[in-house]
């Protein structure tokens, strides 16, 4: 006997928070894309070359963008999470 797929809807709340964390992911994504090219593709690191910035200044600013969304989708702070506006509504 073949199971039903469950239609659950998910509740406005976590919607927008799933969504934002999401767009939030999407940049992490871009960003350690940029890096992967930049290391394969690149020029070795020279600091004098890049503005006193590093390849590591760009992997700190993914690992800071995951933990804050790692954080952001623990249950504890769903919880405390404030009800969505109805601006948000008209992003939609």
């Amino acid at each position: 006997m073949a199971k039903k797929k469950a239609n659950f809807v998910y509740p406005k709340k976590l919607r927008v928070i799933v969504e934002a964390q999401r767009d939030i992911l999407a940049k992490a994504d871009a960003l350690l894309g940029c890096l992967a090219s930049a290391l394969e593709y690149g020029e070795p690191c020279d600091s004098a070359n890049m503005d006193g910035h590093s390849y590591a200044d760009v992997a700190l600013v993914v690992r800071e963008l995951i933990s804050n969304v790692t954080d952001n989708l623990d249950p504890t702070n769903l919880q405390r999470a404030p009800e969505p506006t109805d601006e948000a509504d008209e992003s939609e």
